[in-house]
């Protein structure tokens, strides 16, 4: 089978190019084109099939917006980074490690429950990343969820290759499982250093 050669001209019938919008192929920042061969080989224009080429506007704009989130994180502008991550994970092109790096923009402003969901989210999609297991535990811990603190602790145990990994989150789970202090009602220290009362 000869495969057509593909022409930038955009010589699609109106029903043709309908059914390229319907299927979304503006919003990919992609190209439309028709097979230039269609003369040729006796199909009329109004029955061409639309080949839509991904556009590297699409993937451009993905790349700027990760650089600049790195930049912002970098010069630790931990609240400008998070909506670009934020903006990168909607997009539905999020790679591990665009949600690592929403995980620790959450986590620097103290948003640790959201930052554990990030660092979940992550690990879905990089199940040998060590340092993911730590930071789910960690965030969870921070967010005063010690029953999530405690299973992600023994998940990253049982999954984890590197020892130094297991022996963090080993600790990090007796710290888990230590119940909180209670505060004793009317003692406490003052700045003076004497207890009032």
């Amino acid at each position: 089978m000869i495969y057509p050669q593909f022409s930038n001209n955009l010589s699609l019938s109106g029903f043709t190019l309908a059914i390229a919008l319907v299927f979304g192929v503006a919003s990919l920042g992609g190209t439309v084109s028709a097979p230039a061969a269609c003369a040729e080989t006796g199909v009329s224009s109004g029955t061409a099939i639309a080949y839509v080429l991904p556009g590297s506007s699409a993937v451009g704009q993905l790349e700027r917006l990760r650089a600049q989130a790195q930049q912002a994180y970098q010069a630790t502008q931990f609240d400008q980074s998070l909506p670009i991550y934020q903006r990168i994970s909607a997009s539905g092109n999020a790679t591990a490690n665009d949600l690592y790096w929403l995980g620790e923009s959450y986590f620097q402003i103290g948003q640790f429950a959201s930052a554990a969901q990030a660092f979940e989210d992550s690990l879905k999609l990089d199940g040998s990343n060590d340092l993911l297991k730590v930071r789910v535990a960690e965030s969870y811990f921070s967010s005063n969820q010690m029953l999530q603190a405690r299973a992600a602790c023994e998940r990253g145990i049982n999954t984890s290759s590197d020892q130094r990994v297991r022996q963090q989150l080993a600790i990090l789970l007796k710290v888990c499982q230590k119940p909180l202090p209670e505060m004793q009602k009317g003692k406490f220290s003052s700045a003076q250093g004497h207890t009032e009362r």
